[in-house]
């Protein structure tokens, strides 16, 4: 990851943004935001190292906004024009949080996970399963979702 930007308020973030987190100049954790409560300076962090959930307190941490090299193009412009909802695809946000939790952990969200992210992913996956084999799903989804399935293949 290259180091794009300094996170200086909650706001700033997104979730699906890659991050990396310091205190004190060491490196603490390193991956894709899951969750952000602007209100309380918090955030949610998938640890890609330890494949664990942290919670974050922005004003305790050195945050910095990274670029991500291996799905540039799901962020950019190529994106948002193959969109048919006044240029952008609902489904976008979704499709990088399966993405960057895939890139992250090597699975894909389970239905029965603890964590209602977690589930909320799943169903929406499951739903864009069916789009798939009714063949309505839009071109942008299934691109994205062909570039999780090279790094983890889904369960059948």
């Amino acid at each position: 990851m290259i180091a794009v930007a300094e996170v200086r308020a909650c706001s700033e973030l997104a979730v699906g943004d890659q991050v990396e987190v310091r205190h004190e100049g060491r490196v603490l954790h390193r991956g894709p935001v899951l969750a952000v409560v602007p209100a309380l300076e918090l955030f949610w962090v998938l640890d890609t190292r330890t494949r664990t959930r942290q919670l974050l307190d922005l004003e305790m941490v050195h945050v910095l906004k990274c670029a991500v090299l291996a799905v540039p193009d799901l962020f950019g412009p190529a994106a948002d024009s193959r969109s048919t909802t006044q240029g952008k695809q609902p489904g976008l946000k979704r499709m990088n949080q399966v993405i960057a939790m895939v890139q992250a952990t090597g699975r894909y969200p389970s239905a029965t996970a603890d964590a209602a992210w977690e589930r909320k992913l799943a169903a929406w996956l499951r739903r864009r399963r069916r789009d798939a084999n009714a063949g309505i799903l839009a071109p942008a989804i299934r691109d994205g979702l062909a570039r999780a399935a090279r790094v983890a293949p889904p369960a059948p």
